[in-house]
């Protein structure tokens, strides 16, 4: 659901199972993967799981909002995934199809400003 990222000779993106994962744009090769920026666990798959991937500045630094509301300060490189910190903006509260609780919407962002919705409120933060 998520838009993946391309970053010069790789591509960042979630799959079906809420896996980050870095692929080699030329060849498809996966380089890494990891669920801590969805589920949290490695050994928990849940298919679906979301997080949206926002370039933060230059470098290999990112933000992640994922589906139980949080925003994610991370580096993202074919090194790895490196996360400096979370924060929770907002409760989940929509369901999908299996009734589990998410934030399926996009952040809005501005230079000063992150505002994000769930199924019934808006939060709106301003940027350090």
């Amino acid at each position: 659901m998520s838009t993946p990222y391309l970053h010069e000779e790789h591509i960042y993106g979630i799959c079906s199972y809420g896996q980050l994962r870095c692929l080699e744009i030329k060849s498809g090769k996966r380089i890494w993967e990891t669920m801590d920026a969805t589920t949290g666990d490695d050994s928990k798959r849940e298919r679906w799981a979301n997080a949206f991937i926002i370039k933060n500045g230059s470098a290999d630094r990112y933000l992640l909002f994922n589906e139980s509301g949080d925003l994610i300060d991370c580096d993202l490189s074919p090194d790895g995934y490196v996360e400096h910190g979370r924060m929770n903006l907002i409760k989940p509260n929509g369901k999908d199809l299996r009734r589990r609780p998410i934030v399926w919407s996009h952040p809005g962002m501005t230079r000063d400003y992150i505002c994000v919705r769930n199924d019934d409120s808006i939060a709106c933060y301003k940027l350090p």
